[in-house]
């Protein structure tokens, strides 16, 4: 493709924009018809406002209109009315006007990542990478497209490929929120849990973070290659649990692997009390009262291990862990046990 020339106005085009309204209203999947205009002054401004109200019946039909007239900056009122026909559900009329709009201009990089972003909501996403992949094709550095080809592939499962962009939109200076957690996601994804860590702590940094989404970064710490590589990870994801019981106390795994990670620390007082809360939360959580009994063996407390043991036995079907449960409960000692995870 060829680069657009910024630099020079657009040519008008020599065929009929008007078209737009006509492929909106009679689009095949019933399309929302738009409404009356009403009101003066600045038509660009009671289309933005229309949009960021989610008045979006209003908003299609201003940004239609704009399309239509073929004025300055009319790729962007095209783009605009098929983001307010999708929010109607109308995804087939929005995809026609960017056709129409692409026949136009075929290597405008807004509408081709408009478009990208409409397969990617119908389910095509093959489709929507290469839109994606078109629109860095002119703009190289356009950081929204960027952000959306590395989600789509996340989605895709090609997590290795996700990182690419992802690490080139952080390179451009937008190190946000989101982009890190997908970075952090691919990351980890695609086999690689130490840089995932620190991708992880990186978008922790933007603010408060879902307690699900804490307690599964902080899983990363029992990989051994993180513990042999990252001396600071047990602090770091015992503080992320911490921070995750904090806001949902009835977060069961997170106790649980608070628990596990305040007996690497040698506390055990605190890792019973953890593990304990685990139980109390989720009675037929079988990794916490086998930790339990474990501890509790270890520390010499054999009426504590036996009634552990039991409980768990009573609930599992593997054969493995059955076993394992069984030698526990019949020495009650313990003394070389380790911690499952």
């Amino acid at each position: 493709m060829t680069p657009i020339d910024r630099s020079q106005p657009r040519a008008a085009a020599p065929w009929g924009l008007f078209l737009a309204f006509v492929l909106v209203s009679c689009s095949t999947s019933a399309p929302t018809a738009a409404p009356e205009l009403e009101g003066g002054g600045d038509e660009w401004a009671l289309a933005r406002a229309a949009s960021d109200a989610g008045r979006w019946e209003e908003a299609a039909g201003r940004w239609n209109e704009l399309f239509v007239r073929h004025g300055a900056d009319w790729e962007i009122a095209c783009a605009e009315t098929a983001r307010a026909l999708c929010h109607l559900r109308d995804h087939a009329s929005a995809q026609g006007v960017l056709a129409l709009g692409l026949r136009l201009d075929p290597d405008h990089p807004q509408l081709l990542e408009a478009n990208g972003q409409i397969l990617a909501e119908r389910g095509f996403r093959r489709a929507a990478e290469r839109c994606y992949l078109d629109a860095l094709q002119v703009e190289p550095e356009r950081a929204s497209a960027l952000l959306a080809l590395g989600r789509l592939r996340l989605e895709l499962g090609l997590e290795e490929s996700a990182r690419d962009p992802l690490n080139q939109r952080i390179s451009l200076g937008y190190a946000d929120a989101e982009t890190c957690w997908l970075l952090a996601e691919a990351t980890r994804r695609s086999g690689d849990p130490v840089a995932a860590l620190g991708a992880y702590q990186r978008a922790f940094e933007f603010g408060e973070q879902p307690p699900n989404v804490l307690v599964s970064a902080s899983t990363l710490y029992f990989d051994d290659r993180v513990r042999g590589h990252c001396p600071e990870a047990r602090q770091l994801v015992r503080r992320w649990l911490r921070d995750a019981t904090a806001r949902d106390p009835q977060n069961t795994e997170a106790h649980y692997y608070l628990g596990l990670v305040l007996i690497d620390c040698e506390r055990e007082d605190e890792a019973l009390r953890r593990l304990r809360r685990a139980v109390e939360t989720d009675p037929t959580h079988v990794p916490s009262l086998t930790q339990l009994a474990r501890l509790h063996a270890r520390r010499g407390e054999l009426d504590g291990a036996r009634q552990m043991a039991e409980r768990a036995l009573d609930l599992v079907d593997s054969e493995s862990e059955r076993r394992q449960l069984e030698e526990l409960l019949a020495t009650a000692s313990g003394d070389t046990a380790e911690p499952l995870r």
